[in-house]
């Protein structure tokens, strides 16, 4: 049995050059609750009735969760910095106007 995980990857960073890369994880040992797979030369072990888990049984739920932890990492982490990059942006102008 195989376990499905989607991650973005970069083919050239300077050219916007990215693609989402499908990793494939060979389940070696299956529990009753858990799946364990090898993941960095160390056992992993994936709970079955986890609601957020690190790879998935078929494509199109490991294409869901990506979906949704790069939607919720977008909201939670990346939309505060930007915003603060903008407002230092801000003060950054007023300051080169006052001068």
């Amino acid at each position: 049995m195989r376990l499905y995980r989607y991650k973005l990857s970069y083919g050239d960073y300077d050219y916007g050059e990215y693609f989402l890369d499908l990793k494939e994880y060979e389940v070696y040992r299956e529990t009753p609750m858990c799946y364990v797979i090898k993941y960095g030369g160390k056992d992993k072990f994936i709970r079955k009735n986890a609601k957020a888990r690190f790879a998935y049984e078929t494509k199109e739920l490991a294409l869901t969760n990506y979906i949704k932890r790069t939607t919720s990492w977008r909201n939670n982490f990346l939309e505060p910095q930007l915003r603060s990059a903008e407002i230092g942006l801000e003060l950054a102008e007023k300051l080169r106007e006052e001068k």
